[in-house]
């Protein structure tokens, strides 16, 4: 890190301060976490396309845009005194990332971890975090090897009610440890937000736990059949359907099979819309070389220009 580091940043907060002043700007003074919240999506955003440009100088203008918005808010909340302030941001990670990565920074370490064995850490770290503060937790329990319930594998729900596991319905409702789930932005693509859901939910024993390239495929040509069967109109084989539900369990089964394969699904689909993007831009290309309007030429021809643009693979010119 180069030393001036520090001091940029301190400059950069300087300006927003001023800007943010009386006599300062009018735009900026006015902004609220909440106004801002459209443009932190927006930049994130342009920093993921940055990323799949693989363009290293837009990535670290892109980057810069994300860290404006976040010491916009540091500002704004320091302004309205709730209690932070943007070194009070950094104190907390730098807080977190020490205590979340005890192999490298505990005085005895564990010695040497997997990738996948750093990620199952990193998870019963932050569940002892959210943990704090839940009556009947106990903190002190000792760490398993086993994921969660592998001693309950094979008990129904009757059996694991009987049995005092699972509590009775009357009972619900008190204090308790926060969801496995809880945490996840429920603003994040559909996409993303399952690929997320099914990473936590793999550290249990749920059914689909261990599910390979095969069986996640055959679990999306079912659902794909049950989408075929239906037709759309909310009805198959003589029974009612829900066609939103049916395309639902289709879509998180893709999600399924893309993680078995080790891909991201969100980042696989954007890539061939983008694909798709740049390709259709060169079939208008070569179709406005042909002098017509567009809106005169046919199925069929705009489909031979699209496949001449994907054979060329040339992005238009413009």
């Amino acid at each position: 890190m180069r030393p001036s580091v520090p001091s940029s940043l301190a400059s950069l907060v300087a300006i927003i301060e001023r800007l943010r002043a009386p006599g300062g700007c009018p735009w900026d003074r006015v902004q609220t976490h909440r106004s801002l919240a459209p443009h932190m999506l927006e930049e994130l955003y342009e920093v993921l396309d940055a990323v799949d440009q693989q363009d290293p100088a837009l990535l670290r203008e892109e980057l810069g845009d994300l860290l404006l918005q976040v010491v916009m808010h540091s500002v704004i909340a320091d302004d309205s005194g709730e209690g932070f302030d943007i070194g009070d941001v950094a104190d907390g990670l730098r807080a977190k990332m020490i205590a979340r990565h005890p192999h490298v920074f505990s005085s005895s370490p564990p010695g040497e971890l997997s990738a996948a064995e750093v990620e199952l850490a990193w998870e019963r770290h932050k569940e002892r975090e959210q943990s704090v503060g839940a009556v009947g937790v106990a903190l002190s329990r000792p760490e398993s090897d086993q994921p969660p319930g592998a001693d309950l594998a094979g008990m129904s729900g009757n059996a694991m009610q009987g049995a005092g596991v699972v509590p009775a319905e009357s009972s619900m409702g008190r204090a308790h440890l926060p969801s496995a789930l809880a945490g996840i932005p429920a603003d994040l693509p559909a996409l993303a937000r399952s690929l997320v859901v099914q990473r936590k939910l793999g550290r249990y024993q749920v059914p689909e736990k261990g599910l390979g390239v095969d069986e996640w495929a055959a679990m999306a040509a079912q659902h794909l059949g049950a989408c075929a069967a239906s037709g759309g109109k909310g009805e198959a084989s003589g029974r009612t359907v829900d066609p939103e539900a049916v395309v639902g369990d289709l879509l998180y089964a893709v999600v399924g099979l893309a993680r078995a394969m080790g891909q991201d699904p969100e980042s696989a689909l954007r890539r061939k819309v983008q694909d798709l993007v740049r390709q259709w831009g060169g079939a208008e290309e070569l179709a406005d070389a042909v002098g017509r309007p567009r809106s005169d030429y046919s199925a069929e021809e705009w489909g031979a220009f699209l496949e001449c643009a994907v054979q060329r693979g040339n992005a238009p010119a413009s």
